[in-house]
């Protein structure tokens, strides 16, 4: 099978972790990676994905002498590297071809067949450049951020690359309006049902919680002007995580004097963390939303993970989400405080017979289209046949 370098921005971080499942997916199904990091993370991830960082190489790091080797010996698509460097408009020329070069030198050495770039940003520019340098083939994941609040360049990226996927529907459908060049494919992130389980305790705790980054399209805001709404009615809710709003969203909360009786915040926490308590809760709150500076995650992976442990979510009706919830879970229209309210309160009083029944749905629905190894099977079906079906196109040709 092939052997796939994997670029990523920056790695490990502990709101990422499907790309260190991935990674491993992957090799569990018989890839070779190779794993480029164009910054370390500091420190924050899973033990198990601070491995993977400390084996990955950093193309900042290749010498200059291997630069201008891999410039002497460009391979049969290397016109193809330079015509997407004039196409592209964002980044130095100069400073691109020198990025692309350098992954090409990490490429070569280690006997890549394929590069593959999580986000749609600079690296994925940069691994272009490298993959027609030396005569490889090259995709990209494009998540909701690099399509709807910033795109750049797409155009050319999806003129150049060999294949690009779409985590959910609706990247799929904006990708369309650029007339990519690129083979498109609909490959939902998936988590997985054997790390993530159900409890096996009969009641919950009776408590919610919300997991996941403190950052304005997961609309803690809301949680919290929710359970201030609902008072004394209020379940007991646990806020895990931290972010760029945390110290805002304590002091809201404080405000409301909520802090000591319903809403409570217990910070950062890993995946292991999650795994291990989640499981307890009476169910999980999401309510992302869109703002005027950001788009909501279109293909959640919390979400996913809730469900998989067999916990009712209350979530909204924004990007992927309906789908991916589909009848088992409550959904709110995003920002609609008052919905959201009312749907924490209901699944607050669920029994513990209809919470389990929920819960059995959630997880099966996650089994049978969510499933970590379903994902990794599409991705590397498609990346074993980009070049096996070009090579098929230029032998009918020839013949």
């Amino acid at each position: 099978m092939k052997t796939i370098g994997y670029l990523l921005p920056s790695f490990p971080d502990l709101s990422q972790p499907e790309i260190g499942d991935e990674i491993r997916a992957m090799q569990a199904r018989g890839h070779r990676v190779v794993v480029m990091i164009g910054q370390i993370g500091a420190g924050q991830g899973e033990p198990e994905d601070m491995l993977i960082a400390a084996m990955a190489h950093a193309p900042a790091n290749v010498r200059a002498a291997m630069t201008r080797a891999i410039f002497r010996r460009p391979g049969r698509t290397a016109h193809r590297a330079l015509a997407f460097i004039l196409a592209q408009k964002k980044l130095p020329r100069h400073e691109l071809l020198q990025a692309g070069l350098r992954i090409a030198s990490l490429a070569r050495e280690f006997g890549c067949d394929h590069l593959h770039v999580h986000h749609a940003g600079a690296m994925t520019a940069e691994a272009i450049v490298a993959a027609r340098w030396i005569g490889i083939t090259v995709s990209f994941t494009a998540h909701g951020t690099n399509v709807f609040s910033h795109p750049v360049d797409l155009s050319a990226k999806l003129a150049y690359a060999d294949l690009a996927i779409c985590p959910s529907a609706e990247i799929v459908e904006a990708m369309e309006a650029y007339k990519p060049q690129a083979e498109m494919a609909l490959i939902a992130g998936g988590v997985s049902p054997e790390r993530f389980l159900p409890s096996l305790k009969a009641r919950s705790n009776g408590r919610l919680i919300h997991f996941g980054a403190l950052t304005p399209t997961n609309g803690v805001d809301d949680l919290i002007e929710a359970a201030r709404r609902l008072g004394d009615a209020c379940p007991p809710i646990d806020v895990a995580g931290d972010g760029p709003l945390a110290a805002a969203l304590r002091k809201r909360a404080d405000e409301h004097g909520l802090t000591d009786r319903s809403v409570h915040f217990l910070g950062a926490v890993s995946t292991s963390w999650i795994i291990a308590n989640a499981p307890a809760y009476q169910a999980v709150i999401l309510p992302y939303k869109n703002t005027t500076t950001d788009t909501a995650p279109t293909d959640p992976l919390n979400v996913k993970q809730a469900m998989a442990m067999g916990l009712p979510v209350v979530t909204t009706r924004i990007g992927g989400i309906a789908a991916m919830v589909d009848q088992a879970g409550l959904l709110v229209e995003p920002g609609n405080v008052a919905a959201l309210a009312n749907a924490m309160k209901t699944v607050a009083g669920l029994d513990e017979r209809t919470r389990q029944a929920l819960g059995r749905k959630a997880r099966s629905h996650i089994q049978g289209r969510y499933a970590l190894d379903l994902q990794a099977r599409a991705l590397s079906g498609l990346i074993e046949l980009i070049g096996s079906d070009r090579a098929a196109r230029s032998n009918r040709k020839a013949a």
